[in-house]
């Protein structure tokens, strides 16, 4: 499928879902809207779903998201970019497990089985994540989906 009208759906549901005034920006510098990915359109939707709401939940009001996409010689990137809360060092190596939730996230409301379904999707599609964050300033996932 397109990765850009992929992308636009989910952008759109995710926002509507969330009801927030964060303003998501969709980033395409190397002008790869276009492109074909090769991903199974449920596992794709649970992927982008999750961190796209993630992004959005864990971000103050009126702050941007932004989604990024590039690419590398064996990949198809989309990065998802928040200024929000942050994830600490510590708990980083964590995330990916069944029912963890950072100590910063308070009264925020999830489970924290988001990021391990995020997980086990890309697994089964030989994919990769990367994630970057630091405490007060944001989190970046990046999304490699195989060529």
């Amino acid at each position: 499928m397109a990765l850009g009208s992929f992308i636009n759906e989910i952008i759109e549901e995710s926002y509507l879902s969330q009801q927030k005034s964060n303003q998501i920006i969709l980033i395409d510098a190397e002008n790869l809207k276009n492109e074909t990915i090769y991903i199974d359109e449920k596992l794709g939707r649970n992927i982008f779903i999750n961190l796209i709401t993630n992004a959005i939940k864990y971000s103050k009001k009126g702050e941007d998201v932004n989604i990024e996409f590039s690419e590398d010689k064996d990949y198809t990137i989309v990065s998802v970019t928040d200024f929000g809360i942050g994830i600490s060092k510590s708990e980083l190596k964590t995330i990916f497990t069944p029912f963890s939730r950072g100590k910063n996230v308070d009264l925020i409301q999830g489970t924290g089985l988001g990021l391990s379904i995020v997980k086990e999707a890309l697994d089964a599609m030989g994919g990769k994540i990367i994630v970057k964050s630091t405490i007060g300033k944001g989190s970046s996932f990046s999304v490699k989906i195989p060529k």
